[in-house]
């Protein structure tokens, strides 16, 4: 744990403002305790942010060569307010990413995602972990293992991914390999019960109101009718489409051509409804981006992919999907699930 956020829990302007910030090499223990003291100026958040930035990488890269190669640039923090110990921050980003986060990220264990790399429902999770700038760590959980004794310890039915945040556990679904289910039953993906939980945990940081505020009841009915939408009328027919067409050419199976035909029929219907939709309003459940429409993404890229007319027939839909799918958290993402120590706003 960081030093400094260890001994300043408080908002980021008064935790910067606690401190003096030194750009300089490696100080003697005594000439650091001497920086410490009263006697150093107090700089407010705006001042250190603004001394930070007027450092450009020239005069970094000058002050480097000045010096040994075994002592490099660093930038010191040296508490003028309490007893801590200076911070010491090896480049630039590193200081930079130290602030990008509120109090209740910063020193704590990151969360882990135990997973399949190429899961659509582990890239849903992913997904809204690169929205909210929040790092994880994937543990890669291969096809043919979700029923083993140690996996089964986390999720009991045998099914990803599962979200791990210090011992607090999530669960969702991914249902590879039933082909056999009714056309109207739920496609089962509690991937969406994660998501929730990672913004409602993280809602001030990253993408802000990607749910409505309980406080607007008719927004938030509309957020959740469309929530509804998506799990009970578009994920079950896309979720039976794509293991009919793509997990069963996939696994060398005979797809049959007459449920093939019905599910994309179904699917062009329920899509006329969402141009409808999206006609008259940017997102699916408003103008602002939700948690609605980035539900769809990762099952949407899937079946575009393979039948890309039912998107261009479409101009509102075809203008949202782009859209949405341009998102640099999408982009992170949607050619497989990665570990982030250090995640970017989206």
């Amino acid at each position: 744990m960081s030093p400094w956020v260890a001994n300043n829990q408080t908002p980021l302007g008064r935790r910067l403002g606690c401190w003096s910030l030194n750009p300089t090499a490696r100080r003697s223990s005594s000439a650091r305790r001497d920086r410490a003291g009263h006697g150093s100026e107090k700089l407010s958040a705006r001042e250190l942010v603004n001394s930070i930035f007027r450092i450009s990488p020239p005069q970094l890269r000058n002050r480097s060569t000045e010096r040994s190669a075994d002592k490099p640039t660093e930038f010191h923090l040296h508490s003028i307010t309490s007893e801590a110990p200076c911070v010491v921050f090896k480049s630039f980003r590193e200081w930079q990413w130290s602030i990008s986060y509120p109090p209740q990220l910063q020193g704590s264990a990151m969360l882990t995602i135990h997973g399949f790399w190429r899961s659509s429902c582990t890239k849903r999770v992913a997904l809204i972990l690169h929205e909210k700038a929040v790092p994880f760590k994937l543990v890669e959980v291969p096809l043919g293992t979700f029923k083993s004794p140690e996996h089964l310890k986390k999720q009991p039915f045998g099914q990803i991914p599962v979200l791990d945040d210090e011992g607090y556990v999530l669960y969702g679904q991914h249902l590879s390999g039933q082909h056999d289910r009714p056309l109207d039953s739920l496609s089962s993906t509690e991937s969406r019960a994660i998501v929730r939980y990672i913004n409602a945990k993280y809602a001030a940081q990253g993408t802000t109101g990607l749910a409505p505020s309980t406080s607007d009841v008719h927004a938030l009915g509309k957020f959740e009718m469309t929530c509804s939408i998506e799990y009970s009328q578009f994920s079950p027919v896309v979720d039976r489409l794509m293991k009919e067409v793509i997990f069963k050419k996939a696994q060398g199976l005979t797809v049959d051509e007459t449920v093939e035909k019905t599910l994309k029929t179904i699917l062009e219907q329920k899509l006329d409804v969402y141009d409808q939709i999206l006609a008259k309003q940017r997102y699916l459940a408003g103008e602002n981006v939700t948690l609605a429409d980035l539900f769809h993404v990762p099952e949407c890229d899937l079946i575009f992919k393979y039948a890309p007319d039912i998107v261009q027939s479409r101009i509102h839909v075809g203008k949202w999907w782009q859209e949405i799918s341009s998102r640099k958290s999408w982009l992170a993402v949607k050619d497989g699930v990665k570990s982030v120590e250090v995640a970017e706003n989206a």
